[in-house]
């Protein structure tokens, strides 16, 4: 997976300027699931009261997950495998900072590629924690 911070011109942000290792990946895959829990808890709650002709939206557990021959995962595990997913990323994103800090000062990363890795998990980590509190505040489960 290759990692990267170039701000698009269009807006958003460009994950594909610098190869990443194993963390990186892990990070990557980390918030792919977190999106994919926050896709399906938005199914569920994509209906609004009051719309006479409700949005033709499936939900991500009927979806994706049907054709895949997947369970439907309800939205307490979604939250629930959102709230692990930021988890996760937040202790990786820990142990990841110390680890790219040290391969600079051995020599083995240049200090541009370090600021990319750190801000690229940092980024991944701050939209999985959006979608978790964003997805159990859609439910009513907020604080």
């Amino acid at each position: 997976m290759r990692l990267g911070w170039r701000k698009r011109q269009a807006g958003g942000f460009d994950f594909g300027a610098v190869r990443g290792g194993p963390d990186d990946v892990r990070a990557g895959q980390l918030c792919a699931d977190a999106m994919r829990s926050a896709a399906s808890v938005a199914g569920e709650v994509a209906v609004l009261p009051g719309i006479a002709e409700p949005p033709q939206a499936t939900p991500a557990s009927q979806g994706a997950d049907a054709a895949n021959g997947a369970a439907a995962v309800s939205t307490e595990e979604a939250l629930a495998n959102l709230e692990r997913c930021a988890m996760e990323l937040g202790e990786l994103r820990r142990t990841h900072r110390s680890a790219t800090l040290g391969a600079v000062a051995d020599g083995t990363l240049s200090a541009d590629a370090a600021i990319v890795r750190v801000d690229t998990l940092r980024s991944l980590e701050a939209l999985a924690h959006h979608a978790w509190r964003s997805s159990a505040h859609l439910v009513g489960r907020g604080e």
